[in-house]
């Protein structure tokens, strides 16, 4: 049985030495033939591919002044602009006091959304997820105002009383009462 292992061990060895080269091996050679292989390949692709920037094309774009109205232009004539500018002295819907005042836009701020804490003892969360770190403890009734609901099922708050601001599931939130 012995001299069946030391064979076997011996013909092995012999199957690798040739499989690797055999006396001709150079392990440095065929790792600078294939870096060479691979650099020949990729200056090929690089003379292949020309990448050409260029600059958008400008085109003028008409301008109305303040007071002018624009109207659309028939599609079908062929060689026409595709906008006309009437000048404000040939605009009868032209006035001073329209000429005169910017618009200005007004967005209403949303009402503060609270509610307080429905169990017991709820995680204040760093981020929106069990796999977030547990920055306090909150105790049922405890008011928070809601700053940012995703809809993800997580609701980002702040606790009104400690003014910490963290993550819980919004699951454990009810809404508060009406204040009187």
């Amino acid at each position: 049985m012995h001299p069946l292992i030391v064979l076997t061990f011996f013909l092995l060895a012999l199957a690798f030495y040739q499989a690797s080269g055999g006396a001709d091996f150079n392990p440095g050679a065929d790792r600078f033939a294939r870096l060479a292989r691979v650099e020949a390949a990729s200056a090929r692709a690089a003379s292949e591919k020309r990448i050409v920037r260029t600059a958008p094309p400008t085109v003028p774009i008409p301008v109305a002044a303040p007071g002018s109205r624009v109207e659309p232009v028939d599609f079908t004539a062929p060689a026409l602009p595709l906008i006309r500018v009437i000048p404000a002295s040939e605009n009868p819907v032209a006035t001073s006091a329209v000429r005169s005042q910017p618009v200005q836009v007004i967005q209403a701020e949303p009402a503060p959304d609270f509610r307080s804490v429905r169990p017991s003892r709820a995680n204040l969360r760093m981020g929106p997820g069990k796999r977030y770190n547990v920055v306090a403890k909150l105790t049922r009734g405890a008011e928070v105002r809601v700053l940012q609901d995703p809809g993800q099922g997580w609701v980002k708050l702040r606790v009104i009383d400690t003014g910490r601001i963290g993550w819980i599931a919004g699951s454990l939130l009810t809404a508060r009462a009406a204040d009187g």
